[in-house]
């Protein structure tokens, strides 16, 4: 896997990822998933270290497998980087965690079940909550991440805001200051 390639291909498909300062690496091979963000503050464990291409105190994308394609690098980036950097981004994400319903809130206990129990999930369920279960969440249906059944796991104000996220991501910064309602 070329990473430049699916770096270029991702901000070009989605030019919100563009400009942003990530880091991209591929660890083709590990079996970990399909790609992992890596906040600058997040130094790893000792099992999975911070890869040293990344430096603290700049963000990181790894990708694992050789099929991980531009959409669901920028799903990524969404639901980790810009819910923390990017105003409009943060907004939609706020707005998607305050709607969510009681089905909602038993789905994410039954996700992080499932990985405790499949995936070696070891977190508290707060703490997988906050960095994995609400990101996922929040970029799956954007993103096609859970393809047809993601219809029936939002309610129709949420895929609007999935709409608008996916748009968003796909303009680049000077198409969305002159479109209302998707300033900085």
């Amino acid at each position: 896997m070329e990473i430049s390639a699916l770096q270029a291909d991702t901000e070009r498909e989605f030019p919100g990822t563009a400009g942003l300062g990530i880091n991209y690496k591929a660890t083709i091979g590990e079996n970990r998933g399909y790609l992992e963000t890596w906040r600058p503050d997040e130094p790893g464990t000792a099992e999975y270290p911070r890869p040293q291409e990344f430096p603290l105190g700049q963000w990181g994308i790894e990708v694992y497998r050789e099929d991980v394609t531009p959409e669901m690098v920028a799903g990524d980036v969404a639901s980790h980087v810009l819910t923390e950097t990017n105003p409009a981004v943060k907004r939609m994400y706020d707005d998607f965690v305050s709607s969510l319903t009681k089905n909602q809130e038993i789905a994410l206990q039954e996700q992080y079940n499932h990985a405790k129990t499949h995936e070696g999930e070891d977190r508290p369920f707060e703490s997988w909550k906050t960095l994995t279960g609400l990101p996922g969440y929040f970029r799956a249906d954007a993103f096609n991440q859970w393809g047809d059944d993601a219809t029936s796991m939002y309610t129709d104000s949420q895929r609007q805001g999935s709409q608008q996220l996916r748009q968003w991501m796909q303009m680049s910064s000077g198409d969305r200051q002159m479109k209302q309602g998707f300033d900085e």
